[in-house]
């Protein structure tokens, strides 16, 4: 079997996805700007699918862990206090992404709440930037070539809801199984 190394170290069994490799259909949709939403039951291989696909050639893979406290900081980032007192800004994984061209991944999509997902509409929606009003200063963040959205879900944890605005962003919608057979081979 195929395989592709994770940033952890641990191979990432290659499957099919059709007649196709699902790595190589997900490097082919960030290459022409298709967002995906990968959704399937825990333990299915959805974030190890991501990370093979995208955390390559020196690549960092933007993480938000969504969750019912998943708030617009956790995208964008907040002033944090220095032992001294001071408060500087620091970047979300959003803002990091988007300056560097690389991805964000936002798992458990389904969880967060669907008004602070609105955070990633201006990013997703061809205009490709933000406006940091949470810090003025910042001013707007322009996505860099390569910028790319992942996420990825479980369908039916208690509370999971998208709203069509969301889903409607991400225009390659599949689900991720446990594969048998390649258990099986294993």
């Amino acid at each position: 079997a195929k395989t592709v190394t994770r940033p952890n170290g641990v191979d990432y069994y290659v499957r099919k996805c059709g007649p196709h490799d699902d790595v190589a259909a997900l490097r082919e949709a960030r290459d022409k700007g298709i967002a995906v939403l990968a959704y399937g039951p825990p333990g299915t291989g959805k974030t190890a699918l991501i990370e093979a696909a995208y955390a390559v050639d020196g690549q960092t893979v933007h993480t938000i862990q969504g969750t019912g406290d998943t708030e617009t900081a956790d995208f964008i980032g907040s002033f944090t206090q220095l032992p001294g007192g001071e408060f500087v800004w620091e970047d979300g994984p959003m803002l990091r992404a988007m300056e560097n061209g690389e991805v964000l991944y936002i798992d458990e999509i389904a969880i967060i709440d669907p008004k602070v997902l609105t955070v990633v509409y201006s990013i997703m929606d061809g205009r490709d930037e933000y406006a940091v009003t949470a810090n003025p200063s910042r001013g707007i963040v322009k996505a860099q070539p390569g910028f790319y959205v992942a996420s990825a879900c479980n369908p039916n944890a208690p509370g999971a809801r998208l709203s069509e605005a969301i889903l409607s962003r991400f225009l390659l919608q599949f689900e991720v199984q446990t594969d048998y057979m390649l258990a099986k081979k294993l």
